[in-house]
């Protein structure tokens, strides 16, 4: 049976396939890219921690500039100074903070995708929908259900959110800078006063009804009852980092605390740390550390997810075509063009090897020498393995028969009776041929170059066809 190759009529079809395995192309660097970027971050700040547990120095006095700590790495706990208050120009909130927050929230109907797959295979997507507290207002017009479209209802006003510093904080005799007091860790309530006077202020500014400014605990609600929200509600919290006690890790860079950096690029990896109370140097590196994994997680799962999307887009199955794709996917350049292992395993199996290729290569060339050499090792057995299982489980017996051929029966049947071929050794048994390790598969058996192809079987020029057969007269203990 001859196979008929595809043709391009106008190069519309060569367009697209080329452009589909662009993109899929600029995926996969993407997602490496992001991987050795983020892998380089991680050892340099694990460099960064070792030297912070080894170089930090104790500062035991705060009161007065030591020349001899210029330049070093310090821990110290003692309570910072600010003198300037911090004011909301919107609801009017002072207080005397070292970093002041405002946050809205809003009451919104969200849509949930959901994706199940039936007993035949086939997926079904539904939509589900909540209301919840969100950080931003949601936009109904992309809803999949008219229902709920309409259901849905915008805010009854938009607040921005606000972050403030104090420009002239100390610590001691130290000033604090707003590089370092990003990295400040705490906050609590803010209490303030909500008059007739400043509630109409409020609605005035907002535009809205006074009617519906309510105060609460931790901020301002706006709606008409706190306890039973409802669709376009809003709720505004007011937070700030209060002047306590405090521990810092950080650098001394004349008469301020900076962050300790690896070199001098400004853009390069950093360690500073602001928590409130008293926390000793070992914690507050440990925890550090532990912030600093979970972002390391979050870029490898995004790496990874751009990656494989990448290869779902690229055109495997025309690619299959080409030797050196079936010996990179399939383990041998021999295999079937129609094994379709590539769809999921294999490709997966391709892209966490270079996932870890490229990160072994990182850790080693950093100077991890144990850490890169067993993520190389990894990767080389992801590539490897599969390889030898499969060669392994395609080395034929030396003495293997050529199938013969044999008459067909009354029937129009093969001939496949337990006296000649045995029970459990038949020759067109789907145990023996049919499955995709036999030396003989269905696609070799069924194509042209066999030695008793089906169109040969059927044809005149077989040596019993069935006129033949019905004609001939057969000895009683004929082997046919």
């Amino acid at each position: 049976m001859s196979r008929k190759k595809k043709k391009y009529k106008n190069g519309k079809n060569i367009f697209k396939d080329f452009f589909v395995f662009l993109l899929g192309s600029v995926a996969v660097l993407g997602g490496v890219l992001i991987l050795w970027m983020s892998e380089y971050q991680t050892v340099r700040f694990r460099h960064l921690s070792a030297r912070a547990l080894n170089e930090a120095v104790e500062m035991s006095d705060i009161s007065k500039l030591d020349p001899a700590l210029d330049g070093k790495l310090v821990h110290a706990c003692g309570e910072p100074k600010c003198q300037d208050e911090l004011e909301d120009p919107l609801f009017g909130v002072r207080v005397k903070a070292l970093t002041y927050n405002r946050k809205a929230e809003y009451y919104q109907l969200t849509e949930s995708k959901h994706t199940t797959t039936g007993d035949d295979g086939r997926s079904e997507e539904y939509y589900s929908y909540y209301s919840l507290w969100t950080n931003s207002p949601v936009s109904s017009g992309a809803f999949h259900d008219d229902y709920y479209k309409y259901q849905a209802k915008p805010p009854i006003t938009t607040v921005d959110d606000l972050k403030l510093q104090t420009k002239n904080a100390s610590f001691g005799a130290y000033r604090l800078p707003s590089s370092l007091l990003d990295s400040y860790e705490g906050s609590e309530p803010v209490s303030f006063d909500f008059n007739e006077e400043k509630k109409n202020r409020i609605a005035q500014k907002l535009n809205i009804s006074v009617n519906l400014l309510h105060k609460t605990g931790a901020g301002i609600y706006i709606g008409m009852d706190p306890g039973e929200p409802s669709l376009g509600d809003v709720r505004i919290t007011f937070s700030c980092a209060p002047v306590s006690e405090i521990s810092i890790i950080a650098a001394v860079k004349g008469d301020s605390l900076v962050r300790f950096r690896d070199s001098s690029d400004p853009d390069d990896v950093y360690l500073s740390k602001i928590v409130n109370g008293r926390v000793s140097l070992d914690e507050m590196i440990d925890k550090i550390n532990k912030e600093e994994a979970v972002f390391d997680w979050i870029m490898r799962c995004l790496s990874l997810v751009i990656t494989l999307l990448g290869s779902a887009f690229m055109p495997w199955q025309k690619l299959m075509g080409f030797a050196p794709v079936r010996l990179l996917l399939n383990g041998s350049a021999a295999d079937s063009k129609n094994n379709r292992d590539w769809s999921i395993l294999s490709v997966v199996r391709i892209t966490l090897a270079l996932l870890l290729l490229t990160a072994g290569l990182t850790w080693l060339l950093s100077g991890e020498t144990v850490i890169g050499g067993a993520l190389l090792a990894i990767s080389a057995a992801l590539y490897i393995l599969p390889f030898t299982e499969r060669h392994r489980g395609e080395s034929p017996p030396e003495n293997q028969e050529k199938p013969r051929k044999r008459p067909p029966t009354d029937s129009g049947e093969r001939h496949d009776s337990e006296e000649r071929y045995g029970s459990g050794e038949r020759y067109d048994s789907e145990e023996r041929y049919g499955s995709e390790e036999q030396y003989y598969s269905e696609e070799q058996y069924d194509s042209e170059e066999q030695y008793y192809s089906e169109e040969q079987y059927d044809s005149e020029e077989q040596y019993y066809s069935e006129e033949q057969y019905e004609n001939t007269d057969w000895p009683e203990n004929s082997r046919y």
